[in-house]
């Protein structure tokens, strides 16, 4: 029986246990899918930005800051040896084109 009297299949409690003892298998790409979310956010607001303005400053460095915590994502999952996130994307990696 699991928690509250409820009855688990083995297979089920297993994975269960296993879940909680390696924690999840890849909370770095779901983290690097909000932080890549979110640096599609902030690309869409430069766009509709005065270029060179005081808003437009804060939304680039804010868009820098999320592309090397994305890439801090990457590294930290490799160096887990866990599954990568996807490198970033071509449009969001913050080249000149």
């Amino acid at each position: 029986m699991g928690q509250r009297g409820i009855a688990i299949s083995r297979p089920a409690a297993y994975s269960r246990a296993r879940a909680l003892h390696e924690g999840p298998a890849v909370p770095d790409q779901r983290r690097a899918k909000v932080v890549l979310a979110s640096l599609r956010g902030v690309e869409r607001e430069i766009e509709s930005t005065e270029p060179g303005s005081p808003e437009a400053e804060f939304l680039q460095s804010t868009a820098a800051r999320l592309r090397n915590e994305y890439q801090r994502l990457v590294e930290q999952a490799r160096e887990r040896g866990r599954p990568e996130p996807h490198p970033l994307p071509e449009d969001l990696d913050g080249s000149v084109t």
